[in-house]
């Protein structure tokens, strides 16, 4: 199944970042994935963002606020780390638990 991926960012050093990680890990991993930047205040505020760089999978807040490691970008893209901020934050996750 193809993966909706967006990075919520304000351009910052740390968002760019973010964004060059996820792009190298579905070109590495050969994931099917659309991969969006959004930059769009109203969306953020939406999402309860508040602070950049925010990771998006299929439309649920992965993580938000720093850039993760290589590995957790793999592991957020491939379902096998769960996600946190979905469960805090009202939404529904696509995970069994939340951790």
């Amino acid at each position: 199944m193809k993966k909706n991926i967006q990075i919520l960012s304000d351009g910052c050093k740390k968002c760019n970042t973010l964004t060059e990680l996820v792009k190298n890990v579905v070109s590495e991993l050969a994931i099917p994935a659309d991969i969006q930047v959004v930059n769009d205040v109203s969306i953020m505020m939406s999402k309860d963002v508040l602070s950049t760089p925010a990771l998006l999978i299929n439309d649920v807040v992965i993580m938000k606020g720093r850039v993760p490691s290589k590995e957790e970008v793999i592991g957020y893209i491939r379902d096998e780390k769960k996600c946190k901020t979905a469960e805090e934050y009202g939404q529904t996750c696509s995970h069994d638990t939340c951790f």
